[in-house]
């Protein structure tokens, strides 16, 4: 079986560790609409933003990958 290169296994966990780090907006936001049974526009435009990053990171974790390959 093929072992990764160390920089494909850093970029893998970066990916991991973004995404954790999403993951805890993600909470956050929800956690402030349950208790106030209402979102603030900052908290839209948050969860706006952390769904973006989370697209970019899942739809192209090949690229970030290579990136990282190459160096």
């Amino acid at each position: 079986m093929c072992q990764p290169s160390p920089p494909t296994v850093a970029a893998i966990r970066d990916i991991g560790a973004q995404v954790r780090r999403i993951g805890v907006n993600v909470n956050r936001i929800a956690h402030n609409v349950n208790r106030e049974m209402h979102a603030s526009e900052r908290d839209e435009a948050t969860a706006a933003r952390t769904v973006r990053q989370l697209r970019k990171l899942i739809g192209r974790p090949e690229v970030i990958i290579t990136q990282a390959d190459r160096k």
